[in-house]
């Protein structure tokens, strides 16, 4: 079964993303893929890579 990142249906939902052991923050609107999961862009990957722990609010 083919899972993809389609983000077609164009449903969004706010959040807000913490790197914990950071501090640094990403608030906004993410899409939701076709497989009902937040797609996350390349730029909020990075700031989330060897996070160790991320917290993510739903506001």
């Amino acid at each position: 079964m083919d899972e993809g990142i389609d983000t077609g249906n164009k449903q969004k939902v706010a959040v807000r993303i913490q790197n914990l052991n950071t501090g640094e923050i990403y608030t906004g609107r993410l899409a939701i893929t076709g497989t009902q999961q937040l797609y996350l862009p390349v730029e909020i990957q990075k700031m989330l890579k060897g996070a160790g722990q991320i917290r993510i609010q739903l506001v």
